[in-house]
């Protein structure tokens, strides 16, 4: 069962998932905060710590998403 933020129509699969509506380019953002907080984001960015995959099956599941999920998972249990 997915849900639909009444604010922005997007699409999540819990209720209330949260999200930002937020729509200021980055720099933006990051004007009068900490350098250092502007640094950690670009780091975190050029290290593609974060990323969306829709699977709408299990069709769409195969060796590549496999071994990012499997990557993924090594790296958070790291506790790096």
């Amino acid at each position: 069962m997915s849900w639909t933020c009444p604010s922005c129509a997007r699409t999540f699969a819990r209720e209330d998932q949260f999200h930002s509506h937020d729509t200021a380019d980055v720099d933006t953002h990051f004007v009068q905060r900490p350098k250092q907080l502007r640094a950690t984001f670009d780091e975190l960015i050029a290290s593609q710590v974060g990323s969306v995959v829709e699977v709408r099956g299990s069709s769409d599941v195969d060796d590549e998403l496999r071994l990012w999920l499997r990557q993924a998972y090594e790296l958070g249990s790291s506790g790096s």
